[in-house]
């Protein structure tokens, strides 16, 4: 399509010979029309660039893939998540919370947290002397637990205890005094 628009046919010797707004519409023309190829030219040379960077990448997954064998038992014996549960017991009227543990391929441990006065007071207890967790503690206990135990200290301090008995982990003691003690 841009060779159909070339107009390259009339020297630079011949310009003064055109109108002047014939003239300075053609120059304004040859200018866009170099514009043109010029960013036709850089999508072509980023087309081929991704094109190489796609086979990079394809590369580079093959090779993670031949390498998980080596490092997927970490990920079966250190990969864990948390989640704060409720059950609520009919015979006292009182909702109890448990942090649940799991890991794949294995079941869950359950970690006693008590009702929510009781988690919350000690929560804020363990950590009276920073205001800014006590804060987020007092808006939303549950979301900041939840936050804490996967990605935050106490997620590292699960994480310690499944490193130091990764086959033992579930005879392990844990609730919410041994996660958040209480000095």
């Amino acid at each position: 399509m841009l060779k159909k628009r070339i107009i390259d046919f009339i020297p630079k010797s011949k310009y003064n010979k055109l109108d002047e707004d014939i003239r300075i519409e053609y120059l304004s023309y040859k200018r866009l029309f170099w514009n043109t190829t010029q960013k036709e030219d850089a999508i072509k040379r980023a087309s081929t660039k991704l094109k190489d960077e796609r086979k990079k990448l394809r590369l580079m997954k093959r090779e993670l893939t031949e390498r998980n064998g080596v490092i997927a038992h970490l990920r079966d014996n250190f990969y864990f998540t948390c989640s704060v549960v409720s059950f609520h017991n009919k015979v006292k009227g009182i909702t109890y919370y448990n942090l649940c543990i799991s890991k794949p391929n294995d079941k869950v441990k359950n970690c006693s947290l008590g009702n929510e006065e009781t988690i919350t007071e000690h929560l804020l207890q363990h950590y009276k002397t920073n205001n800014k967790v006590k804060s987020e503690i007092k808006d939303d206990w549950k979301g900041w637990l939840k936050y804490e135990t996967n990605f935050g200290k106490t997620y590292e301090k699960i994480l310690d205890m499944i490193m130091d008995s990764p086959t033992k982990f579930h005879d392990t003691k844990m609730n919410r005094h041994t996660l958040f003690p209480i000095k």
